[in-house]
């Protein structure tokens, strides 16, 4: 019995998988919801590879009739199709894998940049129960996020560990879930930046020596070739823009961008109250514009003109720190 407790005492992974389980045992049995049915009639009648075909090669008609083009989403559900019918249990338990599956990656990223196991259980616990995800847990359509997020996660690790180590296997693989996460949301265009901040932060906060330089120029590079390569797949389905295909998917411009962003921020942020938030993000949408552009400009402005300064703190902090741990060195 304590070697049992012992071990659980030592294994995070092993504690975090149990509370993970535990919490989403109830959801197993919850039904279907909203559009949860929705693909299951685009594909009835249709052989497994039939399907297949039209979701990764979709024709017109049956985008149309409300398949939306995210090849990864729609194979999994598929999969469950043929496995499950229309029995949701294991609808729900592969959402919960999906979400379990992203706590263990919250914790060994966490655990990569902190270097602390406890901070890093934390996180993967505030992931695990932040109020903000339960749409995407308990709705069987709202997987879309959860999938995005485990590509993106993963990318983010393999970008850490090329990183540290330089092996080029660890920077294709880091392109290659960034190009997944992509298929399964396109929200997924943001970890270019999530990777870029990465690297600054092993330039300037780490030990590590490498040339920010080409580091940065070479995930820059191939992230745009990424994107060019979903954006002319896109075409290459919808047959004209790829960021729209007549009035059924259209993933909106700059203006869409922009209120989702301030949606998001308030999101995790506040996790409840959002309808009225958001109505009052669309009724001021255009004081917000005129408020926020010059003030975004002006922050952007005074962070390039203090970048030296700014650089000289950061080095002068690790000096700093470096000096405190020699000086314990020797007291000790």
């Amino acid at each position: 019995m304590l070697k049992q407790q012992r071990f659980l005492l030592d294994s995070p992974v092993t504690i975090l998988f149990v509370i993970g389980t535990i919490y989403l045992l109830p959801s197993l049995s919850l039904y279907f919801v909203s559009e949860d049915l929705k693909f299951a009639l685009l594909l009835e009648g249709q052989s497994f590879l039939e399907s297949l075909k039209n979701i990764w090669f979709p024709s017109a008609e049956f985008l149309n009739q409300g398949g939306l083009f995210r090849p990864i989403v729609s194979t999994i559900n598929l999969v469950d199709y043929s496995l499950w019918g229309l029995n949701a249990f294991g609808y729900h338990l592969t959402n919960a894998v999906i979400h379990i599956t992203n706590i263990l990656l919250v914790y060994y990223l966490s655990l990569r940049l902190f270097k602390n196991s406890s901070i890093s259980v934390l996180c993967s616990l505030l992931f695990l129960f932040h109020p903000i995800l339960a749409n995407s847990v308990y709705w069987v359509s709202g997987r879309t996020d959860m999938l995005a997020c485990s590509f993106y996660l993963l990318s983010l690790i393999m970008t850490d560990k090329y990183l540290k180590d330089l092996d080029i296997r660890y920077f294709i693989f880091s392109q290659i879930t960034f190009f997944a996460a992509l298929l399964s949301k396109e929200i997924s265009i943001t970890l270019p930046l999530a990777q870029v901040w990465m690297i600054w932060h092993y330039k300037y906060d780490s030990d590590h020596d490498i040339s920010l330089r080409t580091v940065l120029a070479r995930f820059i590079a191939y992230s745009a070739l990424v994107v060019a390569l979903f954006l002319s797949y896109r075409l290459f389905i919808f047959g004209q823009s790829p960021l729209t295909i007549d009035d059924v998917y259209n993933i909106g411009g700059f203006y869409h961008l922009f209120i989702n962003a301030i949606k998001i921020a308030s999101f995790m942020i506040v996790p409840f109250g959002h309808q009225s938030f958001e109505m009052l993000v669309y009724d001021y949408k255009l004081y917000l514009i005129i408020v926020l552009i010059p003030v975004s400009i002006r922050i952007i402005y005074t962070v390039y003109n203090h970048r030296k300064n700014l650089f000289k703190e950061i080095e002068k902090t690790k000096t700093t720190d470096v000096l405190k741990v020699v000086k314990a060195s020797g007291d000790a």
